[in-house]
């Protein structure tokens, strides 16, 4: 069987990885050139990140050593510290490693514009293929039938900084207005980010709120503007084809860690594909990647109002909190959090046998557990 992936983010990039490591055949379709954020990773994630791709990412990422958060009223420094590593940097080695040591298994082509997602699937359905939607948020295919449920309206603002003293600290900072991320992505650099719940202008004003994060600052300039609200797209999943990374499902960044849900996808989406040929009911491989990352999502929106709810009282900022709440009321919530998961990812050191396995009376027994 071959696969089709469109996108070329972190996501569809590992799991295509992934494939390759799994005996697959592999085309990379790419519709869109832009610049992809700065990413900061939590340690677990760039060691996962560096073990998949057998890179070593020393040289071409930052290392700082703690995390400060004010969150409302709390200070808590956190001596685990992360990773920065620019998005377009990551993207072309992690490109370039796919050619080096799988050119024979692999094709890329670029498409302009949106490609139509129901004739790429009627010109291939007699044909022995897999099609993955990465394509983002923005979703660069043309598909009537899916459907967005988009929990806020809230964007991020994020800006390029020259500090003003060597750093080793990641800040997170929340006024009443807004809350701010600013991460050193060199000793004398970093990456600022705002989230508003609507657009504001007016950015000296918005830094100046800060306790701490304003005395880091020497001078900053504004990179990007994007959306950055939580949600996610049905259906999933149809014959022969399934959502991955951004297409399928957003997370709002202040779970952190949103590089590390891409590539746990990506290893979800291999171990399904790779099952379903070895003859477990397409249904149930498919079921089970639906309602993992559905829990996934409701688990991230349940501990998301949580930290909103502490922070913000603002009118505007209580519409994003009532509209997260509004996630009980989809026909998928109770399904999801009731699911009954019969199967398990398993999968050999090397990667190269991926798959979900049916739970064992002791497995189960292990899993309620958890």
């Amino acid at each position: 069987m071959k696969i089709l992936i469109v996108g070329q983010g972190i996501s569809a990039l590992t799991c295509a990885k992934l494939l390759l490591l799994n005996g697959w055949q592999v085309q990379i379709m790419s519709t869109s050139s832009y610049s992809k954020p700065t990413l900061v990773l939590n340690p677990m994630t760039y060691n996962l990140l560096q073990n998949i791709w057998s890179i070593d990412l020393t040289a071409i990422s930052y290392q700082f050593s703690r995390r400060k958060v004010l969150w409302a009223e709390d200070l808590i420094t956190h001596d685990n510290g992360g990773y920065t590593i620019e998005g377009d940097t990551l993207q072309k080695y992690l490109m370039q490693n796919l050619h080096s040591f799988h050119h024979k298994d692999i094709s890329t082509q670029k498409h302009q514009g949106k490609l139509d997602f129901n004739h790429l699937l009627k010109t291939r359905a007699n044909k022995n293929f897999w099609f993955i939607n990465a394509s983002g948020r923005e979703k660069k295919t043309s598909n009537n039938t899916h459907t967005t449920n988009s929990y806020g309206n809230r964007l991020i603002v994020s800006f390029n900084v020259k500090l003003r003293k060597e750093s080793e600290t990641c800040w997170t900072e929340t006024t009443k207005n807004a809350w701010f991320f600013l991460a050193p992505s060199t000793k004398k650099t970093g990456v600022l980010q705002i989230m508003l719940p609507k657009p504001n202008s007016n950015f000296k004003e918005l830094i100046e709120e800060t306790i701490f994060i304003k005395d880091q600052i020497e001078s900053y300039y504004i990179t990007a503007k994007f959306k950055a609200f939580p949600q996610i797209s049905f259906p999933l999943y149809g014959k022969n084809w399934s959502s991955l990374g951004e297409a399928a499902m957003c997370f709002d960044p202040l779970c952190g860690d949103g590089t590390g849900y891409a590539i746990k996808e990506a290893l979800l989406t291999t171990a399904i594909i790779s099952s379903i040929a070895k003859g477990i009911p397409f249904e149930d491989c498919l079921n089970h990647y639906k309602y993992r990352l559905c829990k996934t999502f409701i688990v991230h929106i349940q501990n998301s109002l949580e930290y909103y709810m502490k922070a913000f009282t603002s009118s505007i900022w209580q519409l994003e909190i009532q509209s997260m709440k509004k996630i009980i009321h989809h026909p998928e919530y109770h399904k999801a959090i009731n699911y009954n998961f019969n199967y398990t990812l398993v999968g050999n050191q090397d990667l190269k046998q991926i798959e979900i396995s049916k739970n064992t009376p002791l497995t189960k027994k292990k899993n309620d557990k958890l």
